[in-house]
């Protein structure tokens, strides 16, 4: 994917604007080689809000919140796109190993690697 345009990190909390969000997953949804994504989140209500905007992705797309990365980095709990169980980072890399299947970026948004 190309180079950002402008910031993507969003650390105050507050939501970006909608077309933001459906930039990246329109830039999700194009990248070619990654298999999944951690898209991390500075807290739980920005988390619940932009979900939405990934519910239709055809990508694997894992949200996680920024301070249980710093905390707890392979047992952070990891929420998809759509409702369902939990993961942890720790089963998602455990299973791309065992498949040997792509890769996982861990950025926010892809292309800010």
């Amino acid at each position: 994917m190309g180079p950002s345009r402008r910031s993507p990190w969003n650390t105050s909390g507050r939501p970006k604007p909608s077309k933001e969000y459906l930039r990246i997953k329109n830039e999700i949804e194009a990248e070619t080689a990654v298999a999944r994504f951690l898209y991390l989140v500075p807290n739980y209500d920005l988390f619940s809000y932009i979900a939405s905007f990934f519910a239709t992705s055809r990508r694997a797309i894992y949200f996680g919140l920024f301070p249980d990365f710093l905390n707890h980095l392979l047992e952070m709990r990891l929420h998809g796109a759509r409702p369902g169980p939990l993961s942890t980072l720790r089963a998602v890399l455990s299973e791309l190993v065992g498949r040997g299947d792509g890769a996982i970026s861990i950025c926010d948004p892809p292309g800010n690697c």
